[in-house]
């Protein structure tokens, strides 16, 4: 009995192997291909255009498809539509025939021959208008139907596109900020270089420019949005003299924005206007095509000065007056900054204009009068001044004058 059952067990083994063994063949898996689209931008204004092929991958085997190019319809509107001639389209062919029609945030492409496809191509293009702003926007395949001619399943792998939509053309920009942008001999400076968002760069190398009589480089070290090497302290960067140079590489575009590289200085001398910028040495996409970059600098210890606008006259009849601007030649003030405006006499009242940052000063009294414009930093004391000499018309015969012309024509405020 117990022999016999060992033989029953080593009949039941043998079987279970040779059935592992059939069912691969048995269970083969049936065709498979790729839908992929393909745009010939991924950045463009409202109003551009965006032209997407989708490519089907060889030897599909495919007798019969209908996919579904799908889009957000508030972001895009179809222009055209235009199948190619991988499926032999011929409408006088009753065996081959296709129909191409959109929906709301669809263009449905429906395709069948006699024979199956082998060749791999565009299968068919999709053109669209952009109209409204949206910073990504998918566009993506959806597969209803797809059999070769023996009616078996393919099983298609599809991929998406993305696209930015601007209400103007925004290039990918490099920015300089430090942690401070007055200093003096012996302070430790940190100077961040940012890089914005969906800037779509696949490789970068980018030179940070200071004065070396100012600065000297204590540390420098990446914050990770490309890969880094070991050329320098484990990283892609390294110095020479009055540059900071930083490398990178990655095998798709970057989209992420935030800090590209640092660099802690200390300063060695007299900073005064001194000026860090970037210089872009190489800036290319995952195309290999070359990418604009827009850079912006810093200046530490700046000399700021303040300045009246020359106005249009310098004398103003008895009751009118006249517009006085200024101008600085900084567009940030350092915290804690304020303009003070002020005069020596009263032979004009003097109205501030809030909506324009102007001061309307109105002939009261006869004389001249020296107006002052005075930049004042956050210790209370004058960086800047500048001064005008004004003379107010109103003597006895003008004060009559002005009375008559506030009755027949009024007064005039000069607007410069």
């Amino acid at each position: 009995m117990k022999k016999t059952s060992k033989i029953l067990s080593m009949i039941l083994a043998l079987m279970m192997i040779m059935s592992v063994m059939i069912i691969p063949a048995s269970a083969e898996a049936g065709p498979w291909a790729e839908l992929t689209i393909v745009t010939d931008t991924a950045d463009v204004q409202v109003g551009d255009l965006v032209t997407a092929d989708v490519v089907l991958s060889e030897n599909s085997s495919l007798g019969t498809i209908t996919v579904d190019f799908l889009f957000d319809s508030t972001v895009f509107e179809p222009v055209s539509m235009t199948a190619h001639g991988l499926f032999n389209l011929d409408d006088d062919d009753n065996n081959e025939a296709y129909n191409l029609n959109y929906a709301d945030g669809m263009a449905r492409f429906t395709a069948a021959t006699a024979d199956f496809i082998t060749e791999g191509g565009t299968l068919f293009t999709v053109v669209l208008r952009a109209i409204s702003e949206t910073s990504e926007s998918d566009l993506s395949l959806s597969v209803e139907e797809a059999v070769d001619n023996d009616y078996t399943n393919v099983y298609i792998f599809t991929y998406t596109a993305s696209i930015s939509v601007f209400d103007e053309i925004v290039y990918p920009s490099l920015t300089v900020v430090a942690d401070k942008d007055r200093v003096e001999i012996g302070d430790i400076v940190t100077v961040d270089v940012y890089l914005s968002e969906n800037s779509y760069i696949s490789a970068l190398t980018v030179d940070l420019i200071y004065d070396s009589d100012c600065f000297t480089p204590v540390n420098m070290y990446s914050s990770g949005l490309f890969p880094t090497y070991s050329d320098f302290d484990g990283t892609n960067m390294n110095y020479a003299d009055g540059a900071a140079r930083f490398t990178g590489a990655v095998a798709s575009a970057v989209k992420e924005g935030g800090i590209l590289f640092t660099v802690v200085f200390e300063v060695i001398g007299d900073a005064e206007n001194s000026v860090m910028w970037v210089s872009v040495a190489e800036a290319t996409d995952a195309d290999f095509n070359d990418v604009y970059v827009e850079t912006y600098d810093i200046c530490f210890n700046e000399i700021i000065d303040i300045y009246f606008y020359e106005p249009s006259r310098t004398t103003i009849r008895h009751k009118d007056g006249i517009k006085l601007y200024y101008y600085i030649t900084s567009y940030d003030l350092p915290e804690g900054w304020y303009v003070v405006f002020d005069c020596d006499n009263d032979n004009f009242d003097i109205e501030y204009n809030e909506e324009d940052d102007s001061y309307t000063i109105i002939s009261a009294e006869n004389g001249y009068t020296t107006f002052y414009i005075n930049l004042i930093d956050d210790n209370g004391d004058v960086v800047s001044s500048d001064t005008l000499e004004m003379r107010s018309k109103a003597g006895f015969f003008d004060k009559i004058g002005s009375f008559f012309r506030s009755i027949f024509g009024g007064t005039t405020i000069y607007e410069y």
